[in-house]
């Protein structure tokens, strides 16, 4: 079978290999109604914040930041939920706009590198949550809480997903972040500002990451120093899985979304359904990443990150 035949059938098969393997190895525990309610209710988090790290990928990017974007997006709205409901998430959402316009300007008008500005943002951003939390956790409102409704959660889920798409495929924002992942000296002679998209996009990303801090909060109910840990690899490794070029460009798809997500929500919950440790999980899905890296990654790219 080609290389070009597995880059394409990866993405979809993907999550049916994965599925059916668990469910014999774990005598089909994996397929339980409540099992499944577990991990659709479990992905919430990581999906919301693929939909924005989708568009820093597809112009060549990296954002290692999102889960410390998100544990202090956690604490903002948990703080103001006090105040309103609304409050709380409001200023959950601005806050990761913020933060996310931070890097951007990092990136675009300083030139640091993606990778080298988000990881430092991370760690700055990680600092403060250990602090604000070393005392004690920070609960979010019983008003908030009650917000914690399958329902509620799943339709506020399929707008951003769903609107994510439109805004991916149909706009100048999604083919933008496509165009810069290619080239940015061409996309600066077809017209696109590629500093000022560069924000925008990483702005995006923010607002997505202070989104998905509410489902976090939603589901936990409360701040630690450890909220949000390892989501930016979880997000960068369901996008690749499911078929996200690492170098970006015209290649990119909207889709591992979906996918990848998927195949990262049943490899966690199968792993944990054999009884694997955490480390084990880890060093499994990073065998994962690196595979399908080595079989899709487009080596003709000169520029592997922006």
């Amino acid at each position: 079978m080609s290389s070009k035949v597995i880059k394409h059938t990866i993405p979809y098969l993907g999550p049916v290999i994965v599925v059916v393997f668990f469910a014999v190895v774990t005598r089909g525990r994996i397929l339980e109604w409540n099992n499944l309610g577990l991990i659709i209710g479990q992905l919430f988090t990581t999906v919301i914040s693929a939909v924005g790290v989708v568009f820093v990928m597809s112009m060549g990017s990296l954002d290692f930041s999102q889960g410390s974007i998100l544990a202090v997006c956690c604490y903002v709205a948990a703080k103001l939920s006090g105040v309103h409901v609304l409050a709380g998430i409001a200023g959950a959402v601005l806050t990761g706009a913020v933060l996310g316009g931070l890097n951007g300007v990092l990136v675009a008008r300083l030139k640091v590198q993606s990778f080298v500005a988000t990881i430092c943002t991370m760690f700055v951003l990680r600092g403060l949550v250990r602090y604000l939390t070393s005392k004690y956790s920070v609960s979010a409102s019983l008003a908030m809480l009650h917000l914690n409704l399958f329902s509620v959660k799943a339709a506020v889920a399929f707008v951003i997903i769903a609107g994510g798409y439109i805004l991916y495929q149909y706009t100048g924002f999604g083919k933008s972040a496509r165009m810069i992942g290619a080239g940015e000296t061409a996309a600066e002679y077809s017209g696109i500002h590629v500093k000022n998209m560069k924000i925008l996009i990483f702005i995006f990303a923010g607002t997505m990451a202070g989104i998905a801090s509410v489902f976090s909060l939603l589901r936990t109910g409360s701040v630690i120093s450890t909220t949000g840990n390892l989501l930016e690899t979880d997000v960068m490794i369901a996008l690749v899985l499911g078929g996200l070029p690492i170098t970006g460009g015209a290649k990119s798809k909207y889709s591992p979304v979906i996918t990848g997500v998927l195949i990262l929500a049943f490899l966690d919950n199968g792993l944990i359904q054999m009884g694997a440790s955490t480390v084990i999980q880890q060093l499994v899905k990073g065998i994962f990443f690196l595979l399908t890296i080595i079989v899709t990654i487009d080596r003709k790219s000169e520029d592997v990150n922006k």
